[in-house]
C-alpha cells in the first residue's frame, strides 16, 4: 500500500483530516520520512528520522490517532514534560 492509497482508502470525513497532518508533519520536519507500515495489527503512516520512529497516522473503525515519539528522542522535552506523563 502508498501514502495515497491509505488516504484513498479513507472515509471522506477523514480523509482530509489526514492529508492536513501528513502535509503538516512533512513541512515542519522534512527529515520524516513517511512509509506505510504495520503496527498494533494496523497500516499507518509512521514517519521515521534517521530510522527511528517518530510520529504515526492510523484510521480505525471509530477513531483516529496521531502517534508521537519526538518527546523521547529530545532530550529538553523530555524533561520538561515528563511529569505531566506519569
Amino acid at each position: 500500500m502508498t501514502i495515497q492509497e491509505f488516504f484513498n482508502s479513507q472515509p471522506p470525513e477523514r480523509k482530509e483530516v489526514l492529508k492536513t497532518i501528513h502535509k503538516i508533519i512533512t513541512e515542519t520536519n522534512p527529515k520524516a520520512k513517511p512509509k506505510i507500515g504495520d503496527m498494533m495489527g494496523k497500516n499507518m503512516i509512521i514517519y521515521e528520522i534517521n530510522g527511528a520512529f517518530t510520529y504515526a497516522l492510523s484510521s480505525v473503525k471509530t477513531h483516529m490517532r496521531m502517534h508521537n515519539m519526538i518527546i523521547y528522542g529530545v532530550p529538553a522535552i523530555h524533561k520538561k514534560y515528563s511529569k505531566l506523563l506519569n
